[in-house]
């Protein structure tokens, strides 16, 4: 959506919004914390959308964290999943085989449904990842919708990541 489209749909925007931290919440993948214990904090933004929803255009919203800032940080943006080019190279062989089927499919909130950070340390042995993140200010407001988050101090506390949400470039 351009930024005009945001500003002449402020309520189904801010509707979408509570929506998302609230599909997020009800998942576990984040809690309150003190920002003082906080080591990792990253940034995060929306990305909203038109989307068909039965036949009807409806306003999508997204809620994104800035995927590996804390390791990736000489990098402006970081995928980690694979880069352009290995998508490109699994397109090519799919195409140079009749009998591959190439396909996708979306999986509402398929991040947040994922291991979390403690579950992929134990089976990985690799250190327990903390990541914490701020919405945007101007959305504290639809936060503190949600009845676990009434009363949220942006200046003092941090949303903990518990498992992964969606990652932006």
């Amino acid at each position: 959506m351009t930024k005009e489209e945001v500003l002449a749909n402020p309520l189904p925007v801010r509707q979408g919004k509570l929506k998302e931290l609230q599909g997020l919440f009800d998942l576990g993948c984040f809690v309150r914390t003190p920002r003082a214990n906080c080591r990792n904090v990253i940034d995060s933004r929306w990305v909203i959308t038109w989307k068909m929803v039965d036949a009807v255009l409806a306003i999508k919203c997204r809620l994104t964290a800035r995927g590996f800032k804390d390791k990736m940080q000489e990098l402006e943006t970081y995928a980690g999943t694979t880069s352009r080019y290995g998508q490109r190279l699994v397109n090519l062989v799919a195409a140079q085989h009749e009998d591959f089927v190439l396909f996708s499919f979306d999986v509402s909130q398929a991040f947040a449904k994922g291991m979390t950070f403690a579950e992929l340390s134990a089976l990985t042995g690799t250190e327990l990842r903390e990541v914490q993140f701020d919405v945007p200010y101007h959305d504290v407001e639809v936060l503190r919708q949600i009845p676990a988050f009434k009363g949220y101090d942006p200046s003092n506390e941090c949303l903990n990541m518990i498992n992964t949400i969606y990652v932006h470039k």
